[in-house]
């Protein structure tokens, strides 16, 4: 491994799969092979890549394949965006496009189909990068993130993909039980609850946010966790993934 300030991690079989730039999720394709799906990134030329690459690593030579989209969409290329699993879908969203401009666009991935599709929105999130996504229940959530401006977010929201709709999650928290604002952090599932950390409060100058929190998506409350042992220290593009 190389330092870097953008890693992507996710598991893969009994392993954990790294990579610096771009963004990726495992999934299992309709004839049950495992793969890990790449999507995007920066190369070292500075360009922005819109290819969706297969990564076998539990062969004995681990391999990329290339996959073709359909022609017919093509997705815009973008780095610094996000990409999360939900059931035998993948979604790829926000992140930032050749011209530097942000997106809050969303893709939908169908693993069983190898389709792409696009979801419209009539209601969203403002355009931004460096936020958090998970899943859960057939549902995805972003946090945060970077918007325009040198903005930092601290926006809850909630996209249901099959209903093609987006709501801003609107808790009765007090303030100092919920993350605030921050950018470049994680965001993990761990049964009902999404716990979010790390990260920056603001970059002008960097500021690091501090503190861990969970979200109850029954009770729709964030509460600040009571951390124990050796926590990581104060960064902020760092990657966590759930491990089973």
């Amino acid at each position: 491994y190389t330092t870097t300030h953008v890693w992507t991690m996710v598991p893969q079989g009994s392993e954990v799969v790294a990579v610096a730039s771009g963004q990726m999720t495992t999934c299992r394709l309709a004839n049950g092979t495992l793969r890990t799906v790449l999507f995007g990134g920066i190369d070292t030329n500075g360009t922005r890549h819109s290819a969706t690459l297969y990564f076998d690593a539990s062969a004995a030579t681990p391999v990329f394949e290339q996959y073709i989209e359909d022609v017919h969409v093509p997705l815009p290329e973008r780095a610094l965006h996000n990409m999360v699993r939900e059931g035998t879908k993948i979604y790829v969203l926000n992140g930032e496009d050749e011209a530097d401009t942000l997106l809050n666009d969303v893709w939908e991935f169908d693993t069983q189909t190898e389709k792409w599709r696009e979801i419209h929105l009539d209601h969203s999130w403002s355009p931004r990068f460096g936020a958090s996504v998970e899943s859960l229940g057939g549902i995805v959530y972003i946090y945060g993130g970077e918007a325009d401006a040198l903005e930092i977010t601290e926006d809850l929201w909630v996209l249901d993909p099959a209903r093609s709709e987006a709501t801003l999650v609107e808790s009765e928290t007090d303030e100092s039980d919920s993350p605030g604002l921050r950018a470049y952090h994680v965001m993990v599932e761990q049964g009902n609850v999404l716990v979010v950390g790390l990260g920056l409060k603001d970059v002008h100058p960097y500021r690091y946010a501090t503190g861990w929190y969970g979200f109850d998506t029954t009770t729709q409350m964030w509460s600040e966790l009571t951390v124990t042992g050796t926590p990581p220290s104060n960064r902020y593009g760092a990657s966590a993934v759930q491990v089973n």
